[in-house]
């Protein structure tokens, strides 16, 4: 099954949808044009053979015969109004029909086509109906309706077989693109549509791109933590050494405590830089979300700064990789700290971090635009890795001479 999200359509169904409406409307119209037509061809029919019926009255009685010689069980012939049948009568007085011209005429028995007929065109010389007791019409609706749910059903038929096609090909190809990122190499059966294939070659080549890319980072990720890690080891070593001189300057005391808590800073920097660039996902744990802020803010050391914290009362814990939502935590502080005018605001919510300080008058406009190209100082370019491996969101603004970003994480929550 295709992983549909709340908003999504189904490619089939929506094109079944649009058919069978189509295709209702079409079977409706289609009903409607046969009536119509039916109607139309009969009203013709009926003429022709009124005015035939009409000219053989009129010469039957020019050989001395009487006019209704042509009469017959469905057909008669008048010489005047008032000789017509009286549901036919009432019908002509009132609404005169021209010369020459046929007029349908329905009652509750009797569905009637009466022509008055002329061959000056002039005054009727003869009346010629033909009545059709309704009993014995036929009511060609049922028919009609048999004709367009066959025809309905049979076209319906055909877009099941269409939309069905489609159905399987739109799964074939979600299968192939999910294999893409597995380890299975079985055999599959191919695509038929060539939109389909071309779609699933450019996700093909474009997959393969970013394959080639991350293994490329991997790479360099390995080297660069052999590279990094192999002197900082060294100089661990050679502190250790040194700890275990007796006869050291006391000047030199302080250098080695600062040089110690150095290398612990670049250690534990180096391992989440690496982090990052190996994007790691594992080691997820339950983080005091709150409490390592506070710790974080607390190191926060910057005199020349106010800084303000909302933080929310009850405690905020999340599932996360520690030392991601740490580096995360340390770039975006560093960051206000490093930009930052005369005060820092930090507020936590139950489900998003702010970070906003204020800068100097006129900057705001340059600040957004190093934020887009050199990433307001490398910083966010870390917390945008970061983000992406701890898949939460973030975004920042600029307005009113105060940066802000601000970092959401409510996915951790759960």
């Amino acid at each position: 099954m295709l992983p549909w999200t709340k908003n999504s359509r189904s490619l089939p169904r929506f094109i079944a949808s649009r058919l069978y409406i189509a295709l209702f409307v079409i079977t409706l119209a289609w009903g409607i044009l046969a009536t119509q037509s039916y109607h139309f061809a009969l009203d013709d029919t009926a003429e022709f053979y009124l005015i035939e019926d009409a000219e053989n009255a009129l010469f039957f009685m020019s050989r001395g015969l009487g006019h209704d010689f042509v009469n017959s069980e469905f057909r008669q012939s008048y010489l005047t109004i008032e000789q017509l049948p009286a549901d036919i009568k009432a019908t002509v007085k009132a609404t005169m029909p021209p010369v020459n011209q046929a007029v349908f005429i329905a009652s509750p028995l009797y569905d009637s086509y009466v022509l008055p007929y002329s061959p000056s065109g002039e005054t009727a010389d003869i009346y010629v109906v033909h009545r059709f007791a309704k009993d014995d019409s036929i009511n060609i609706l049922p028919y009609q309706l048999l004709i367009g749910l066959l025809a309905f059903f049979a076209l319906a038929l055909v877009v099941k077989f269409v939309v069905t096609r489609i159905g399987q090909q739109t799964q074939l190809m979600a299968s192939k693109i999910s294999r893409l990122t597995s380890a299975s190499n079985g055999p599959e059966s191919p695509l038929v549509f060539a939109d389909y294939q071309y779609a699933f070659n450019v996700i093909e080549q474009y997959y393969q791109a970013q394959h080639q890319a991350l293994s490329r980072e991997k790479d360099f990720a390995s080297f660069l933590s052999h590279e990094l890690r192999q002197p900082l080891a060294r100089m661990t070593n050679n502190l250790s050494l040194l700890d275990q001189i007796d006869q050291l300057p006391l000047r030199s005391l302080a250098i080695i405590a600062d040089m110690k808590l150095t290398n612990k800073a670049l250690s534990q920097l180096t391992t989440m830089v690496l982090q990052l660039w190996q994007n790691s996902t594992e080691h997820k744990t339950s983080v005091e979300f709150t409490a390592l802020l506070t710790e974080h803010i607390r190191l926060f050391d910057e005199t020349r700064l106010t800084i303000d914290t909302q933080i929310v009362a009850s405690p905020v814990t999340i599932l996360a990789n520690v030392n991601m939502v740490a580096l995360l935590l340390k770039q975006l502080l560093q960051n206000s700290k490093q930009y930052a005018a005369t005060k820092v605001l930090i507020e936590l919510s139950a489900r998003q971090l702010k970070i906003s300080n204020d800068v100097r008058a006129g900057s705001i406009e340059t600040l957004s635009e190093d934020s887009q190209t050199h990433g307001y100082g490398i910083g966010l370019v870390m917390v945008d890795k970061a983000c992406q491996q701890l898949d939460w969101q973030w975004q920042q603004s600029a307005e009113n001479n105060l940066f802000s970003v601000t970092v959401n994480f409510s996915r951790a929550r759960g």
